[in-house]
């Protein structure tokens, strides 16, 4: 409002009450940011905080995920990497069975010398080396009597060396050595430290020859049970050999002088054993670090409902003759001290649990049992016999039963339509368990799968009661978009698509469901190994105690796979494993959030290479799990903070919740990724989302906002997220900094909301009170402003009237001379003042009036408090004071401004 020139006694009195504000800066801050939050009622003023653009209606970049913003734009594509070629040494290098040879220049007369040696037809294989490449000279050298066969890295080959009587030393030759009997052997055939028997090998001839001899020589030395197999244009032998004669093998095979190379086979792994090691440690060639580490998900319950179980298989049975408690669906009954299951519930009143064909008739609930927690009665701890990814943890079983498609009941356990889904997780929560496994999905012909359904509300409504229980669904197998199914499609549910296996780990399968939810929501979640795993089988009887394995695909397989993966993570912090990297019996955490684990397993999803687009994407979500690049397995691992803030947030607006990083170095991503367990959508919205976070990651010169990614890596600009329970920032960053992480409340609708956030990379936390020189500014902020402790707090570096001290007070920043609360107070002919402050987020306003005297007050509050509980930045806000009474006038005295930050 345009108002005339205050009188002069006005203007002193405006004058004082501007100085009055800067105590009232200084004298409102409280605490430290980074405390516990608590949200407040927003002061509805002319002038309000923004809000959402258009309430009611999307905005034009939330229609979808922010990810497809940028397909659209033909961006969001995989890209080769810019590689700059390896130098290359000036000598060359051959590199052969763990050895090494440089260049020698002995080597011509050394090869001369051996040609001559050879009499009659006498060949030996040698290990060569070459300074020109041999596809150019092989004619020559054939001349020469040397006969290339198999190229060696680098420059090499192994060639066949005939004798000659006058031969000619070959200036082209850098080395030269005849494959001796230590050449041929890998040093993991004598240096044998597994308690096996047998051991499995392999021996290759040498590509010119047959394994006909060598098979006839092995044969009269009694060594049976190698069996001559032809692969291409190669020959070789496999079979087991006694450790007891491992060493008499070798020197027989090593000499022989059709042997090119001798190594240790491997026993057929289960593709369950292919699953642990690629969700563990990103390869299925690789590691098992969990299992390494004695996390294998002891003390955890995995609920399966499915079609029931096979209790008589070796992977699940205990005693001869034990069987299970047996429940109704709202039956309660569980045996706690049971080897693997602690119950198994008949939902489908027509099974009999007396017929000892009802248990499992159609296979695929003791398959994916298997899958999740299997544990073989004989070697219940070994990765390569079959076991589940959490051979530690216990099972609950719901049998829904089985009918063929046509019935329109395939689980008549769950009714038709479905009726019994919120009992059956209520039976399982109540049974123990905390981890709900779905391999089954609705769907109805001519609807669209991809909709949030009465069932997904009733998973919504279950875990936000019970905030521990997390439930995995398959994503489903109809390989088209927008198919992933209910109840995968629930906000609170942790959607898996399938991966391939094997060498093709890094393709999604062609048969996964393909993202997004039906209102735009990143679906699936993550991705897992759901292609040709071996797991237990069912013979469709409890009476044979069998322990037979099969094979299956889909993502029903992949499902389990990750409830396994979320009890070996529960198992992780209940051992105390954070934040150390070690069991810590002070760290032990018994019970951890869903919002927690599910944070932790899609911050640990990694981008496939084979993918349609980086992540998040339709095919893959976030990525396939890889624990090991998120938890922290040893001290020496990278930087993992994981954090459970309940209550969280209790209503919006709300002081942000803030933590520092220092980063310690660049070469390695950061990544931060937010999840809440969200309330349960309303009956016909098109939209899910109930209560709304933000995550944030700032730099002094940069700003990320939660799933606003670009190729996969985050990228400035772009709007919140406003669909999703799920954000992630990923950033690599050009130096070492410090680095805000934030979460906002924009909007709570059901409160309070609880948040889990976790982060990875090479940093240090840093505290968000330390004050080390005890100056009243704590670290964090002189960091963030001068990268060092040396401001003082009554100095005034940008010249604006505002300390050190007020400017942190006021959350304003202290080198730029625009950014300062500024008051402006005009009284209007009615006498009432409007007073204009430019405000700062998370920082809470309130108008104080005193009626005595500018300084010393008393001061009353005369306004509802304003909290700027959203990161937008500065803003020029207008307050006016309530009214005593309807129709009353203001008292005449003075007005202040309280700023109040985080307590």
């Amino acid at each position: 409002m345009n108002t005339p020139d205050p009188a002069p006694p006005r203007r002193l009195r405006r004058s004082a009450v501007c100085g009055i504000l800067l105590l009232g800066i200084a004298a409102g801050f409280l605490l430290p940011i980074g405390n516990r939050l608590r949200g407040v009622r927003q002061f509805d003023s002319n002038t309000t905080p923004q809000g959402p653009v258009n309430a009611g209606q999307p905005r034009a970049a939330e229609q979808k995920p922010p990810v497809p913003e940028s397909a659209r734009a033909g961006l969001n594509r995989t890209h080769s990497p810019s590689i700059s070629p390896i130098p290359q040494p000036n000598l060359p290098t051959l590199h052969f069975n763990g050895r090494q040879f440089g260049f020698d220049r002995q080597a011509p007369a050394a090869l001369t010398r051996c040609q001559q040696q050879l009499v009659g037809t006498n060949t030996v294989v040698a290990l060569i080396g070459l300074t020109v490449p041999g596809s150019t000279i092989r004619t020559d050298l054939a001349q020469r009597g040397i006969e290339l066969l198999d190229y060696v890295p680098d420059q090499g080959w192994i060639a066949r060396v005939h004798g000659r009587p006058d031969p000619l030393p070959d200036p082209r030759l850098f080395s030269f050595q005849p494959l001796k009997a230590s050449l041929r052997i890998q040093p993991a055939l004598t240096e044998l430290s597994f308690p096996e028997t047998n051991v499995p090998v392999y021996v290759h001839a040498v590509l010119d020859r047959t394994v006909t001899w060598l098979h006839e020589t092995l044969q009269k030395a009694g060594f049976e049970g190698l069996t001559p197999l032809t692969v291409g244009d190669r020959s070789h032998l496999a079979g087991t050999i006694a450790v007891s004669r491992m060493s008499e093998f070798l020197q027989l095979t090593s000499i022989h002088p059709d042997t090119l190379w001798i190594e240790r086979g491997r026993r057929a792994r289960l593709r369950n054993a292919a699953a642990s090691r690629t969700t563990q440690s990103g390869s299925y060639h690789g590691s098992t670090p969990c299992f390494d580490r004695g996390i294998f998900g002891v003390g955890q319950i995995i609920a399966v409902c499915d079609t029931g179980l096979d209790v008589d298989s070796c992977f699940f049975r205990g005693d001869p003759g034990w069987r299970p408690p047996v429940n109704r669906l709202d039956g309660r009954d569980v045996d706690p001290n049971a080897r693997k299951i602690l119950a198994v519930n008949f939902l489908d009143p027509a099974d009999l649990p007396t017929n000892p064909l009802a248990w499992d008739t159609h296979g695929h609930g003791t398959a994916v049992a298997g899958t999740a927690a299997g544990a073989s009665l004989f070697s219940p701890r070994d990765p390569e016999a079959g076991n589940g990814l959490a051979p530690g943890a216990k099972l609950i079983v719901q049998d829904a039963g089985f009918r063929v498609a046509d019935s329109g009941e395939e689980l008549p356990g769950l009714g038709f339509p479905v009726t019994n889904f919120y009992p059956a997780l209520q039976q399982a929560i109540a049974q123990g368990a905390t981890i709900h496994n779905h391999s089954w999905g609705e769907q109805e012909e001519g609807f669209p799968s991809n909709g949030y359904s009465q069932v997904c509300r009733e998973l919504d409504s279950v875990t936000w009661s019970n905030p521990q229980v997390l439930v995995v669904c398959a994503a489903g197998n109809d390989f088209f978009p927008d198919t992933v199914g209910s109840p995968s499609t629930a906000k609170n549910a942790l959607s898996v698509a399938a991966s391939l296996s094997g060498l093709s780990e890094e393709r999604v399968a062609s048969f996964s469901s393909r993202g997004w939810a039906s209102d735009g929501r990143i679906k699936p979640d993550l991705t897992a190994p759901g292609h040709h795993l071996y797991t237990a089988a069912s013979d469709g009887d409890v009476t044979t105690e069998n322990c037979y394995r099969t094979h299956h695909s889909g993502t029903s397989f992949a499902a389990p796979v990750v409830s396994g993966l979320a009890a070996l993570v529960r198992d992780y912090f209940a051992q105390g494993f954070y934040p150390t990297g070690n069991p810590v019996a002070e760290d032990r955490q018994p019970e951890v959030s869903a919002s927690l684990v599910k944070a932790v397993l899609i911050n640990a999803a990694t981008p496939m290479s084979g993918a349609t687009d980086p992540p998040p994407s339709r095919d893959q979500g976030w990525g396939r799990v890889n624990l090991s690049s998120t938890l922290r397995l040893t001290p020496d691992a990278p930087a993992l903070l994981a954090l459970d803030e309940s209550p969280g947030f209790a209503a919006a607006p709300a002081f942000p919740y803030k933590l520092y990083l220092r980063l310690t170095a660049t070469h390695r991503p950061l990544k931060v990724t937010l999840v809440w367990t969200d309330y349960p959508a309303t009956p016909g919205a098109d939209r899910q989302l109930i209560n709304d976070l933000d995550l944030r990651v700032r730099t002094p010169e940069l700003e990320l906002k939660g799933n606003r990614l670009i190729r996969g890596q985050s990228a400035p600009g772009g709007n919140y997220d406003r669909l999703n329970n799920v954000e992630q920032i990923v950033w690599l960053p050009p130096q070492s900094d410090l680095v805000e992480i934030s979460v906002w409340a924009p909007r709570i609708v059901v409160g309070p909301q609880p948040f889990s956030l976790v982060a990875t990379g090479d940093f240090k936390v840093v505290s968000p009170s330390a004050d080390s020189d005890g100056d009243g500014l704590p670290d964090c902020w002189e960091q963030w402003h001068w990268n060092n402790l040396t401001p003082l707090p009554d100095e005034d570096p940008d010249a604006d009237g505002a300390s050190n001290a007020t400017e942190f007070a006021a959350n304003t920043h202290p080198n730029q001379a625009n950014s300062v609360a500024r008051l402006d107070i005009s009284r209007a002919e009615s006498g009432e003042p409007q007073l204009r402050l430019t405000v700062s987020e998370g920082r809470r306003y309130t108008l104080e009036h005193s009626a005595e005297h500018a300084l010393q007050g008393p001061w009353t509050t005369v306004s509802e408090p304003l909290l700027m509980g959203e990161p937008i930045g500065e803003q020029n806000l207008q307050f006016t004071p309530m009214k005593p009474e309807p129709g009353a006038a203001l008292a005449s005295g003075f007005y202040r401004i309280r700023i109040d930050g985080p307590r």
